[in-house]
């Protein structure tokens, strides 16, 4: 976390070379960051996660935002663990996810408490306004662009009263 908080949202991993991807180009092989991998990778380190094969389609990148004090850069998404896209097998329920990062060993970046919100636009945003003081610096703004994407901005804009 950039900033001291209570609470963060979801996986947090940074790019490293197993997510470049080389191929052949005009000027010669180029270089790039496949940030769906990365994503796939914070899951599994993180959450005990595990994607495999066609159940990334699931996984959708929303955002790149600047972290300006810190002088790095984000990506934020989100993946429905029940999406029919993810194989029967690998679909997790709240227990069995809370069971996954409650349990193992802990970095001194993993946190200690997990706290799930049903992902419903109103208990989201009543959820954020409740806590939004206790949030890590970048995590207002992870949690309001998951909304936007997943309900619309319209539909975030009226329930935060905009």
């Amino acid at each position: 976390m950039p900033a001291p908080g209570k609470f963060t949202c979801g996986a947090v991993e940074r790019v490293t070379v197993k997510d470049y991807v080389k191929r052949e180009g005009k000027e010669g092989v180029e270089v790039f960051v496949d940030l769906i991998q990365t994503a796939r990778r914070g899951l599994q380190d993180h959450l005990s996660v595990e994607l495999i094969g066609d159940d990334i389609k699931a996984l959708c990148l929303t955002t790149v935002y600047l972290k300006f004090d810190t002088h790095e850069w984000g990506c934020c998404g989100f993946v429905d663990l029940s999406d029919p896209r993810v194989a029967p097998e690998r679909r997790l329920t709240l227990e069995q996810l809370r069971s996954r990062f409650t349990t193992g060993p802990k970095s001194k970046f993993r946190l200690e408490k997990f706290i799930a919100v049903d992902f419903k636009l109103p208990m989201m945003v009543k959820f954020v306004r409740e806590n939004c003081e206790d949030f890590a610096s970048s995590t207002k703004l992870v949690v309001v662009k998951v909304l936007q994407s997943f309900f619309g901005v319209g539909a975030v804009e009226r329930e935060f009263g905009l």
